[in-house]
């Protein structure tokens, strides 16, 4: 299995929901009175022959929004 460049392209859905998902994480951390945000991630996870998934982190959470799977 080798990887494409293409494998790493977002839709602009996809971008609207992790970055919908981080301002929404910083209103509630700001809200919560935290110290500044340390930062974000977001993971491709690749499964030969059934796709990706893509997944988004704010500051260490221990949650992740899923952003997109096309695993079966």
């Amino acid at each position: 299995m080798g990887l494409h460049r293409a494998d790493f392209d977002l839709t602009d859905a996809e971008l609207a929901r992790i970055n919908g998902y981080f301002n929404d994480r910083a209103v509630q951390h700001a809200a919560e009175g935290e110290d500044a945000p340390s930062g974000v991630s977001v993971t491709f996870a690749f499964v030969p022959g059934f796709g990706r998934m893509v997944t988004a982190r704010f500051d260490g959470a221990t949650t992740e929004s899923s952003i997109s799977h096309s695993l079966c």
